[in-house]
């Protein structure tokens, strides 16, 4: 699989750019309305006309302490003030409504994670609560962020807004008329609630995807999205609605952080399975694994006490974890062999998933402002993460199963070629075997001839022709398995062709010969010649000594194709008929008829060399006499 593959299927794939514009109207449904800007979108001033910021280093100040407060520093939009247990007042300006326009007004604050959260209204001697560490009321149900309605005046008045937590003190406060604030309320949290939900069906969707593969991957990237999918419940304010009337107060604040632990130990195990497989540099994998258990122990710190400097340290090591992250998987760039997912492709994603990760923890450690960016980070984190995974992944999955099936094609060759080797070995063997028992026997009766007296010719002659005969056949099995052998048809007489090699035959007085006077073909003259040989060479060896061999040649017509038919019959011999079902075996002989001369190639080859002049060979046998049946058609193409 290569770059250019993995970037085509990304950008060609269907549901992932369904997902993706999904994820577009997500961002924006979160954007921030007009109402933080200094106008809002229909050309109205805002309804909050200034904002500053006072921490109290002691925290014990009351309200008439804190409005008497001289050191306000004023800002725009949202806010980080990191970690600290000190609280922070917020004094907000709101402009004074219409009398033509008396509906209460709202104000919004969030992250939903903020422990606690007064608001004070001297103007209407209003004291409103909220938080994750307390109980909620059924005001404070109606949203998940933190809303508090207030009641409308003609003049600009001063709210004082205090918040404390265990955890990042982010704000973002804002101001809408009700009505506007319940829709704005509403489709906020019908998006965020599909982004969650998106987040649980990813993860079930690998559960699922486990199930079948039983892939490491697959099985810790469904842990960590159900992680994940739990840890925006609680960071959006979903858990706040659903669970918080039924826990006791503070449950959320110890759950959600022990979350979001766990959450870092699960991601970071998840990219050292996934990094794993490209063989990075050992001692750096070795170090993210550890990173992994590293988080999955610092809940142990809230344990002993050390509530906030837990928090402090999990968002510490993020961006060092990132940095980790990506030199593990440079470490990988010269691995060898081959991946089912680009390096490159996985890298780039590992630097967006870290960009995009570690600007919401430099916000939540005081580094950059912005809640409002905090809260488009996680949920693009949520959402984006999903979204990419389950491309890789898919990527990932049919490109292992390409692996596969390349791997399998190359087992199933290599198991082929072995086969063919050993089949070929012995071959060989079954060749050097049968030479070397056959040589045997024309040598054996050279020096008989030798040792009886002076050789006759006649048997010089004999012997020599056996020899030849069997080397022959050797070179011409040889050429017939490698398919080197090519018939170059010529005109010819087949009668006089079949007396030349009667002629020619081990005991030509035995052989009856019967055919017309002249029997045309076009065919291959050497390879008949060859055929009608063998057959011949057969019949004398193995028929008993001076018993006739009938030799019939007449045109015979074959499945509409006229041709040329050859019976050579002889009676059978002391070594007795041979096995019809093995015949044409390569090296078959009888057992019989091993004490005699012969090379068990004669009938292999004239099958397959009958084969190349597109003609048929049949054996019949009667209890006194066996017949082979030679057919080859008139004229060879």
């Amino acid at each position: 699989m290569n770059d250019g593959f993995a970037v085509r299927a990304w950008r060609h794939s269907p549901l992932v750019r369904l997902l993706l514009g999904l994820l577009i109207a997500l961002l924006w449904a979160v954007t921030p309305t007009a109402s933080l800007s200094a106008e809002r979108s229909d050309g109205a001033p805002a309804l909050i006309l200034s904002k500053a910021w006072w921490i109290d280093p002691q925290g014990q100040s009351d309200l008439a302490e804190v409005i008497a407060q001289a050191q306000w520093t004023e800002y725009t939009g949202a806010k980080s003030f990191g970690f600290g247990a000190e609280p922070v007042w917020v004094r907000v300006r709101l402009k004074g409504t219409q009398a033509d326009n008396p509906q209460p007004l709202v104000l919004r604050i969030s992250p939903a994670f903020t422990d606690e959260l007064t608001v004070y209204d001297p103007t209407s001697n209003l004291t409103l609560r909220a938080g994750r560490a307390l109980a909620p009321d059924r005001e404070s149900l109606s949203t998940i962020t933190f809303a508090f309605r207030l009641p409308a005046h003609e003049a600009d008045r001063d709210l004082y807004v205090k918040a404390t937590s265990i955890s990042s003190r982010n704000l973002q406060i804002e101001a809408f008329p009700y009505a506007e604030a319940e829709r704005t309320n509403r489709l906020q949290e019908w998006m965020l609630g599909v982004a969650v939900t998106i987040s649980f069906v990813f993860a079930i969707w690998a559960f699922l995807q486990w199930l079948f593969s039983r892939e490491s991957v697959i099985g810790v990237f469904a842990v960590k999205q159900v992680v994940a999918a739990a840890h925006s419940f609680m960071f959006l304010g979903f858990a706040r609605q659903v669970l918080g009337p039924s826990l006791p107060a503070g449950t959320l604040v110890w759950a959600g952080s022990f979350i979001g632990a766990f959450l870092g130990a699960v991601s970071a195990w998840f990219m050292a399975t996934l990094i794993k497989q490209y063989q990075p540099w050992p001692p750096l994998l070795r170090t993210l694994q550890a990173n992994a258990v590293f988080y999955a122990l610092s809940p142990l710190l809230w344990l002993a006490g050390f509530e906030r400097e837990m928090l402090i340290v999990v968002n510490a090591s993020v961006p060092a974890s990132f940095l980790l992250l990506v030199a593990t998987t440079l470490s990988a760039w010269r691995a060898p062999g081959r991946q089912p997912l680009p390096l490159s492709f996985l890298l780039a994603y590992i630097v967006l998933y870290g960009v995009l990760h570690t600007i919401p923890i430099l916000m939540h450690l005081g580094f950059v402002p912005g809640a409002n960016s905090i809260l488009l980070g996680n949920v693009t984190i949520s959402i984006l993460d999903g979204i990419v995974m389950f491309g890789i992944l898919q990527f990932r999955h049919r490109a292992i199963g390409r692996l596969q099936r390349e791997t399998e094609l190359d087992l199933v060759r290599s198991r082929a070629q072995t086969t063919a080797e050993r089949a070929q070995r012995e071959d060989q063997e079954r060749l050097f075997a049968m030479l070397a028992h056959e040589l045997k026997t024309p040598l054996s009766t050279l020096r008989l001839s030798i040792a009886s007296g002076p050789i006759r010719r006649e048997a010089m002659d004999r012997t020599i022709a056996d020899l030849s005969k069997i080397i022959d056949r050797c070179v011409q099995s040889g050429q017939l398995a490698h398919r080197s052998l090519a018939p170059d048809p010529t005109r010819t007489d087949a009668a006089a062709l079949t007396l030349d090699c009667i002629r020619s035959c081990r005991e030509p007085n035995r052989v009856e010969f019967t055919a017309p006077a002249a029997v045309p073909v076009i065919t291959d003259v050497q390879i008949l010649n060859v055929v009608i040989s063998n057959l011949l060479d057969n019949a004398c060896k193995y028929g008993p000594p001076q018993t006739p061999i009938g030799v019939e040649l007449e045109p015979c017509e074959q499945d509409g194709v006229a041709g040329l038919q050859w019976k050579v019959s002889n009676c059978v011999g002391p070594a007795g008929a041979p096995d019809k079902a093995r015949l044409f075996e390569k090296y078959y002989r009888n057992p019989n008829a091993r004490r005699q001369s012969g090379s068990g190639l004669g009938l292999y080859l004239v099958q397959g060399l009958l084969q190349l002049l597109k003609g048929s060979i049949r054996y019949e046998a009667t209890p006194g006499s066996v017949t082979f049946i030679v057919w080859i058609p008139e004229r060879v193409r």
